[in-house]
């Protein structure tokens, strides 16, 4: 499934296609296919939690729970660590 960028103006994402973010142009717009996003979001992003482009039928309740137990799990380790 692609996706068109959701803005007016092709700039930002013709910069990011420069720097590996998996876009192309059709016609006037720039669209991306969800799974390649995810990938390029996971190598670029540097978050511990998985992240990924919302879809339709994404249980976005759920990836907010994951991101917060990921977050709150990287401070425990962090405040931890400063004891140990």
């Amino acid at each position: 499934m692609s996706y068109r960028w959701p803005f007016n103006s092709v700039i930002p994402p013709h910069r990011r296609a420069k720097e590996g973010m998996p876009v192309r142009r059709e016609g006037r717009n720039v669209v991306a296919k969800a799974d390649e996003l995810n990938q390029w979001l996971q190598r670029t992003s540097g978050e511990a939690a998985g992240v990924h482009v919302a879809v339709p039928g994404s249980d976005l309740l759920k990836d907010l729970r994951a991101s917060v137990a990921a977050q709150k799990e990287i401070l425990a380790n962090a405040y931890y660590g400063a004891f140990a």
